[in-house]
């Protein structure tokens, strides 16, 4: 089954304090397809980014920022 980014990327921050955002509404509608732990957002981010012409921002907060290369 897949889900759009924002969709996944919702669905973690609803289990995590450490946010992931989104820099860009657009990049929300990039399908994604896969099963993750959701208390594991740097592997999470590092597949994505590994799938998508994407790179992450982390912050001193712990949350990552997503955004296009």
């Amino acid at each position: 089954m897949t889900t759009s980014l924002a969709d996944a990327v919702a669905e973690f921050n609803r289990y995590s304090q450490a946010r992931i955002k989104l820099d860009d509404a657009e990049l929300g509608s990039l399908r994604i397809t896969g099963v993750f732990a959701t208390d594991r957002n740097e592997v999470f981010v590092s597949a994505v980014i590994g799938a998508f012409p994407l790179e992450a921002e982390a912050r001193l907060d712990g949350s990552y920022l997503l955004k296009s290369r």
